[in-house]
């Protein structure tokens, strides 16, 4: 089997925020030949293109998995589906999102890869620029790098987004800095 490596957007608007990523965050641990590898600090971040009063939690994670890139996707989706998420309503436990699987392109009904909407949302591009930044997005053939430069440069832009100071930040650092110490 071989290893890929996969990056995944975490978030979540339903309380207990920090608890429901970290909750998601050890299932992805449990999955067969799949470890997180690198994880981002967490940021408070206000709905984007989505009708809700309730800020989301956000930050993204680094895998290696001998997953396919189908595999991982099914396996978020039980993930998702164990921890209460309800696609039919906006606000979310959690909401784990396949952005980019090694180099790939894929551009299927129940599957994209790049996520389609990446390149525009400060929520993925902020926290994937501390895991990655010199990484070249298929398709789009810039770096993150250059891709958070172009979006915070939009007349605008006016995502919000903050470093997260709350609920289960304590156990998200100790979680962080573990993979941190391993894998470094």
């Amino acid at each position: 089997m071989s290893k890929h490596i996969a990056y995944i957007g975490l978030g979540s608007n339903i309380r207990p925020r920090g608890l429901h990523i970290l909750t998601a965050l050890r299932s992805i641990n449990e999955l067969s030949g799949t470890r997180v590898t690198g994880l981002s600090n967490l940021y408070e971040t206000a709905p984007v293109a989505v009708h809700t009063f309730n800020y989301f939690l956000n930050g993204v994670a680094q895998l290696c998995t001998n997953l396919s890139a189908r595999g991982l996707l099914t396996a978020l989706q039980g993930i998702e589906l164990r921890l209460g998420r309800d696609r039919s309503l906006v606000d979310r436990t959690i909401d784990l999102d396949l952005l980019l699987f090694d180099d790939l392109q894929i551009s299927e009904e129940a599957m994209t890869i790049p996520h389609a909407r990446m390149h525009l949302r400060l929520f993925v591009l902020k926290p994937l620029f501390e895991l990655a930044p010199d990484m070249s997005i298929p398709g789009l053939e810039k770096t993150v790098r250059l891709l958070l430069q172009d979006l915070q440069g939009l007349k605008g832009q006016d995502q919000v987004i903050e470093p997260y100071h709350g609920e289960f930040l304590q156990e998200f650092c100790t979680f962080q800095k573990a993979i941190q110490a391993h894998y470094t």
